[in-house]
């Protein structure tokens, strides 16, 4: 004859196994924008039920399986690392193309117009206005 406790443990593992399936369910929404994710499934295994020999049945939670390309796993790894790599050339480049742009600004320093008139290309002075000298 099946008690009442049967009754409740049955029922508690039950409910345990539908805990453990919302869990799966729960990551796969979670994690289904995450690239390279692969979706999971919660077997549930039913329990035989016998009244005879006192098996009161119920349900439990079976293998959890995963449905995962490998191909589609390789290449998205790949591609990860490609990306990775990619970020590292960039700024790496950027902090030298700033630094010689400052080593080139403090190299050569700009000239005012004032005075690149006071001193022509040749290197005479500019010439005096007014009255000529005797």
């Amino acid at each position: 004859m099946v008690s009442l406790l049967s009754n409740l443990l049955t029922s508690a593992g039950t409910l345990n196994a539908y805990n453990q399936l919302l869990e799966v369910t729960q990551n796969n929404v979670a994690n289904s924008s995450t690239p390279g994710y692969a979706r999971q499934s919660q077997q549930l295994d039913a329990l035989p039920l016998d009244i005879a020999t006192g098996a009161t049945g119920g349900v439990r939670a079976g293998v959890v399986q995963d449905f995962r390309d490998q191909y589609a796993e390789q290449n998205v790894w790949r591609q990860t690392v490609l990306l990775g790599q990619a970020n590292q050339n960039v700024s790496g480049l950027t902090a030298i193309q700033s630094s010689s742009t400052f080593q080139a600004a403090q190299a050569s320093p700009r000239r005012s117009t004032a005075s690149s008139r006071a001193s022509p290309p040749g290197g005479s002075p500019p010439p005096i206005r007014g009255r000529a000298r005797p």
